[in-house]
């Protein structure tokens, strides 16, 4: 009586599975969920417009591309991922799938019969081999499909990191950019004020030279900066999936350095628990070696086929069956399937445990480069500029006072946009290193406190600095205005 129980609940479950219907939007929400446990909680529905940004977030402007809407227009334009949201739906059909009885088989034959009429064979056969390894089929595709969703998330985490990247090096490009222009209208500012001073005959042909090229050398540079721009720009574009990026529409605006909030063993922890891949490729492991144990006790089995013919003649019916086909394990009894299955098993293994040692390494390296990207961004922000201003305002004084050239308070305020650039480049290293470190432990860190700078608060005006009036470029009275030359020296 039990057993006849087991047997119907057994046909039940069948059956049910087989009429379940297909959900073609299983594993979206669990992998919208998963991606809002790490700090990415945005809709990754494809947009109807990837033309611009604004269109992708269906918004007739936008004033500024931030990371969240930039990281929202990638989840809603992104080609890549959208290619890893269709794998998503192949692992849940293979799961669908695997769920799923094969179809019968039904036959049918006519034959001629000796002395008149016709023989009508028919029957229907099913593969029981499937049935018998449907459930280790079924956890090997629940599995996969588990997996996917898993790799999906952590491919959307990464794509954050990556799309920061490329938004704080176009910022960084742009900030050079400007910095360059200064510095380029500052050069050639020194060198149509050296052509003056050589046409009143006070500057020798050597210096003015110099000075040419010193002005041809930031130009190049200005050039090389606007280069920067353009490649960044489009590295971005291809990021977020749009046809049109304003590089305009990142701003020049920098994150200040705040501290994390965790220290290196919690984030190295927190890592070796939230990266996606490191949890997909444990539970790839899990999945391998059980495949292992169904393959060990079960690789003998080959074709098992159970078939009902039926016999139709001269108007009667003669049931002939049931026929049951097995498939001998003479030659073959699943040596190569079982060493297969070990295999995999050990290459899942060390492949865990390269991810694992990867992942620690990734997150040390991050944490020391941000600690150092920050130091460097004090470095810059509270001594290297402050002293490079100050000597520039004490050499304005001394120049109204005519106790210094006028090329020397260019040379000084070049100076000072020389550091302002080497300023731009620590805070976009910073940038950087942090979405290194978001990149390492798997989860986007928290942005509500974070600060900005804005590039004119680093480069300042400076356009009284640029080309000083020059009253009487025949003398040069109070100071030498003549820089890095011999007053004996001729032209």
């Amino acid at each position: 009586m039990k057993s006849a129980t087991r047997g119907a609940v057994l046909g039940l479950a069948v059956a049910v599975s087989a009429c379940a219907p297909f959900e073609a939007r299983r594993g979206i929400d669990e992998t919208r969920a998963l991606t809002a446990a790490r700090g990415v909680d945005l809709d990754m529905a494809a947009a109807a417009d990837c033309t611009t940004p604004a269109n992708a977030l269906a918004q007739t402007s936008m004033a500024l591309l931030d990371s969240d809407r930039a990281l929202a227009v990638a989840l809603a334009c992104n080609a890549t991922l959208a290619a890893e949201q269709a794998r998503l739906g192949i692992a849940n059909a293979e799961a669908f799938e695997a769920r799923r009885l094969a179809n019968p088989e039904l036959s049918l034959g006519a034959a001629r019969v000796d002395g008149g009429g016709t023989r009508i064979d028919f029957g229907i056969a099913q593969n029981f081999t499937q049935l018998i390894l449907r459930g280790a089929r079924t956890r090997l595709a629940e599995g996969e499909f588990l997996r996917a969703q898993q790799l999906l998330a952590g491919r959307v985490i990464e794509l954050a990191a990556e799309v920061e990247t490329a938004r704080v090096q176009l910022v960084t490009a742009r900030q050079r950019v400007q910095a360059r222009a200064l510095i380029a209208e500052a050069s050639d500012a020194a060198a149509e004020l050296a052509e003056r001073y050589r046409a009143a005959g006070n500057l020798p042909a050597r210096e003015v030279a110099l000075a040419r090229a010193r002005a041809a050398e930031a130009s190049a540079a200005r050039r090389r900066a606007d280069e920067e721009v353009a490649a960044a720009r489009a590295r971005l574009q291809r990021l977020l999936g749009v046809t049109h990026l304003d590089a305009d529409l990142v701003g020049d605006a920098s994150l200040v350095p705040v501290a994390i909030g965790e220290t290196p063993d919690a984030l190295r922890m927190r890592a070796l628990q939230q990266r996606l891949d490191l949890v997909a490729a444990r539970g790839l492991v899990d999945l391998l070696a059980d495949s292992a144990r169904t393959t060990q006790r079960l690789g003998w089995l080959g074709a098992f086929e159970v078939e009902v013919e039926g016999e139709r003649e001269a108007g009667t019916t003669r049931l002939v069956g049931p026929t049951l086909t097995i498939q001998l394990p003479l030659f073959q009894q699943g040596q190569g399937a079982r060493a297969r299955a070990d295999a995999l098993v050990a290459w899942s293994r060390a492949e865990r445990r390269r991810l694992e040692i990867a992942v620690a390494s990734e997150v040390d390296e991050a944490i020391a480069r941000l600690d150092a990207a920050a130091s460097r961004v004090a470095d810059y922000r509270e001594r290297i500029r402050p002293a490079r201003a100050a000597v520039v305002a004490r050499m304005q004084e001394e120049v109204n006072w005519m106790l210094r050239g006028v090329f020397d308070l260019i040379d000084a305020r070049i100076d000072e946009l020389e550091a302002a650039a080497d300023t731009f480049e620590a805070l976009g290293d910073y940038a950087l290193t942090r979405a290194a470190l978001e990149r390492a432990t798997g989860v986007r860190l928290p942005r509500e406190t974070q600060r900005v700078i804005e590039a004119s608060t680093l480069l300042g005006d400076g356009a009284d600095l640029v080309a000083p009036p020059v009253v009487n470029p025949s003398s040069t009275p109070g100071g030498d205005a003549q820089p890095h030359h011999e007053h004996g020296e001729q032209p």
